[in-house]
């Protein structure tokens, strides 16, 4: 169980981050509408809790299981390991697939301790998440509780019936508590409604605007599917990155109420404008909408992000949204396939395993160096040297008693040689560069330079005008803060004041009517004379 919990909270480590990045740049790239980025994020937080379960078996055999496969590293050492060859083909090996979608296994060597340790707290982390939903729920049922059943008007009461009516639901209970800010759905089987008080002393499109959007919740079933998200991202509450995904998952959801109401006013700007005035008297209570078990008005501070949605008027082709469309589903695909592809394996059991296999049982060191048949078989010619005789030994232990044949293993791959040789060519390159008489010199002159500079700031005269800079700044300051400085820009302002009163009496708009009059009148003039001279 234990070996279980660290291999998945190993793997979610990494693949949630992958999941949660690339959706979050289709999402980006695509801007779908709100109900899909809604859909979108769940099926992340789903996979989220899924994905790092695929692979949980496959390269976890452990080394008490299979010891198969002997290496001998020398005359005198032995190492056992698990034949992979030895172990049962799965019928997932049948098909040509299987290779790209079963789990590469890597493995994380830890201690027990360690385990132990990340084991607390794994299952610290659940029980934290655990509480706070449970206590939320309690909360919302407090609430409930306290409050008192609140009747609307006529008019409020027939909108509320008609647009509960079509979305084919039952119109919620009503009741009024002073403990919430905003209006918010509480409950799953029978919603409960909560509003503010002094909710009727709103105007009749934001009452309208308020209920629709809470009625869009419980068509919805918001607070169930919320709960759900609550429970099942129980096993990843340790993850930020989780908690991040049902922030997306919470700002969406409210998005998609937004749209719905929007749509049933006829008018997003309308009720973008009667949100920004709830949100305006509203805001200045407690905030409650903020619990999980809340589906609240105002929760989670998306309201500047929601308003924009509302405002966004711009359009795509339809020819760039398909291909936008085609590369953001490559692109989660491609995510969901590399996470698949890798998984960490703790490896716990087998530091038990290698100590006995180091003791070199004489069953195995006979098995693993045959003796020659008679020492007159020894010929010069078949004598290898000393360093052949370290090379590594694999013999195949089938289990039907039949004697190991050796083959031989080189330790190391040559690919694997060959990078490590250029990564040392590559360090031994920049060291080089390091230790080179220029670098040391330019260090040097840094050096003295970074010297000099701390010397200038430290200097009696640079601290002379620091302070004489602070006295000035500090004069300049209290002219502007005195009562002649604030009298003589009252006066400016007066002044102002007056003289656009003077450009916008009827008296001055008069006199310039006039004078354009005059000046039209001058230009007719000067026309008609020109037109009556003989021409040069």
């Amino acid at each position: 169980m234990e070996r279980a919990s660290i291999e998945y909270a190993i793997n979610a480590l990494w693949q949630v981050p992958l999941l949660a990045g690339s959706a979050w740049l289709v999402l980006r790239m695509v801007r779908p509408a709100p109900v899909t980025q809604h859909r979108v994020w769940l099926a992340v937080l789903g996979l989220a809790v899924l994905l790092p379960v695929h692979g949980m078996g496959s390269g976890g055999v452990s080394a008490t299981q299979h010891a198969g496969t002997v290496i001998e590293a020398s005359r005198h050492e032995a190492l056992v390991l698990p034949a992979q060859n030895d172990l049962p083909r799965t019928p997932r090996q049948r098909f040509a697939l299987a290779p790209l979608l079963s789990a590469r296994t890597g493995s994380v060597r830890l201690t027990t301790r360690t385990v132990h340790w990340l084991l607390r707290l794994y299952v610290a982390t659940i029980v934290i998440g655990l509480f706070r939903i449970t206590r939320a729920w309690l909360a919302a049922r407090t609430l409930v509780e306290n409050s008192q059943e609140i009747c609307l008007s006529d008019r409020d009461r027939v909108a509320l019936e008609d647009y509960s009516h079509r979305l084919g639901i039952k119109p919620p209970q009503l009741r009024q508590t002073g403990e919430v800010s905003s209006p918010m759905v509480v409950g799953g089987r029978a919603p409960v409604l909560l509003l503010p008080e002094g909710f009727a002393r709103h105007t009749e499109n934001e009452i309208r605007a308020a209920l629709c959007h809470e009625l869009a919740h419980i068509q919805r079933r918001d607070y169930l599917v919320n709960v759900v998200c609550q429970v099942a991202a129980l096993p990843l509450a340790w993850h930020p990155i989780v908690d991040w995904i049902q922030q997306r998952i919470h700002m969406t959801r409210e998005m998609v109420c937004d749209a719905m109401a929007a749509q049933e006013m006829k008018s997003h700007l309308g009720y973008a404008k009667c949100l920004l005035a709830l949100a305006h008297s509203m805001l200045g209570g407690r905030g409650m909408a903020a619990q999980a078990q809340f589906l609240g008005l105002f929760g989670n501070h998306t309201l500047e992000e929601r308003v924009m949605r509302l405002m966004d008027t711009t359009t795509m082709s339809v020819r760039a949204k398909r291909a936008r469309v085609v590369s953001g589903a490559a692109m989660m695909i491609a995510s969901g396939v590399i996470a698949g592809m890798f998984h960490l394996t703790p490896t716990m059991a087998q530091a038990d395993v290698l100590p006995q296999a180091t003791q070199n049982p004489p069953e195995v060191a006979q098995a693993a160096v045959p003796a020659p048949s008679s020492p007159a078989a020894a010929t010069p010619g078949d004598a290898k040297p000393a360093a052949e005789k370290k090379r590594s030994n694999v013999h195949r232990n089938r289990g039907d008693g039949d004697r190991r044949e050796p083959t031989e293993q080189p330790l190391i791959d040559k690919d694997v040689q060959q990078r490590i040789n250029d990564l040392a060519r590559e360090m031994a390159d920049e060291t080089a560069k390091l230790n080179t008489p220029e670098f040391r010199q330019r260090m040097e002159d840094l050096a003295r330079q970074m010297a000099e500079e701390t010397a200038k700031v430290n200097t009696a005269e640079f601290k002379q005008r620091m302070e004489d800079a602070q006295q000035q700044m500090a004069e300049a300051t209290a002219k502007f803060n005195s009562p002649e400085f604030k009298q003589r820009m009252d006066d400016l302002a007066r002044q102002m004041a007056e003289e656009t009163a003077k450009f916008n009496s009827p008296e001055f708009k008069k006199r310039m009517d006039d004078l354009q009059k005059q000046m039209q009148q001058q230009m007719e003039e000067f026309s008609r004379e020109y037109q009556r001279s003989p021409n040069p």
